[in-house]
């Protein structure tokens, strides 16, 4: 499986709600260095905060663009859904939102 197979795969995974399958396609000490909610040093963490995202904001991921050079992967996607669960101090609004 490429780099960009198992990018192609995790949205897969994201999109289907499978959370308990992100370890195929990241290892258990995986670091997100994206800023957001809490400081994600492991699979766990980040399984635990996606799936408290996902589930907040009905979010789908629509890819884009991968582009793969090498080791490296390039993506574009859009992320969206509908505001239905509290999140980030904020009572559900069912807006959709888009980033």
């Amino acid at each position: 499986m490429s780099n960009a197979d198992i990018y192609w795969r995790f949205a897969e995974i994201l999109n289907a709600r499978e959370y308990d399958k992100f370890s195929e396609v990241m290892t258990d000490d995986f670091v997100d260095h994206n800023p957001g909610l809490v400081d994600v040093t492991d699979l766990e963490t980040y399984t635990n905060t996606g799936k408290f995202v996902v589930e907040s904001l009905q979010m789908v991921a629509v890819v884009e663009d991968v582009l793969e050079f090498g080791d490296i992967v390039f993506t574009r996607i859009k992320l969206g859904g509908k505001h239905v669960g509290t999140f980030l101090g904020i009572a559900l609004t069912i807006n959709v939102v888009v980033w």
